[in-house]
This record gives structure tokens, C-alpha cells and sequence, in this order.
């Protein structure tokens, strides 16, 4: 299983620290969950993409919430974490311009 995480800062509003699908340790989608609660903090959603069709949504991963300090600063700030989860790793597919 494969798992890609991304942090957003709902103070300032913006993105940080986005990964790519990396393999985790995790046996279950039920593991992967409880491990994100105690690093993230508390669950407050779960993430859908759409299929095709638009007709059904299907449950990639949950979002959680947590105040986190600054690097820099003792300040803290509300950080959403969007943690999805993948069955293989993503394909790459290079499409070459013709000259």
C-alpha cells in the first residue's frame, strides 16, 4: 500500500510539504489511519474523488487537524493534513513533442 500525504496551513492558506506515493509499513487501510491520527491529530474528514461517469464517489483517505509549531517561532498555526492512499505507485508516461 502507498500513501501520499499533503499539509496545508489554514492560517496563511497555503500548501507545504507535499509527497509523492511512498510505500508505508501499514497492512491495512484501518493501520495507516491510526497512525495518521496520532502524528496529524484528530480526524475531521474523509477525502472522495468522482468516478468517470460522476455518478459514484469513491473514499481515497481522510483529512486531520492539529496545531503545529513553526519552524522558526514558537507561533503555531491549524494544519490540515490530506492523507491519500494508493494501491501501486504511479506510472510515469513520457510523451515526446516531434519536431
Amino acid at each position: 500500500m502507498y500513501i501520499s500525504v499533503e499539509h496545508v496551513n489554514e492560517d496563511r492558506h497555503y500548501r507545504f510539504g507535499d509527497s509523492e506515493p511512498f510505500e508505508c509499513d501499514a497492512e491495512t487501510p484501518g493501520e495507516v489511519y491510526k497512525a495518521m491520527m496520532s502524528q496529524y491529530g484528530r480526524c475531521i474528514s474523509k477525502m472522495f474523488v468522482d468516478s468517470v461517469d460522476g455518478k459514484k464517489s469513491k473514499h481515497i483517505g481522510w483529512v486531520f487537524e492539529k496545531r503545529m509549531k513553526y519552524d522558526d517561532s514558537n507561533d503555531t498555526f491549524k494544519c490540515h493534513t490530506w492523507v491519500s492512499l494508493h494501491e501501486k505507485p504511479p506510472t510515469v508516461q513520457i510523451h515526446y513533442m516531434e519536431l
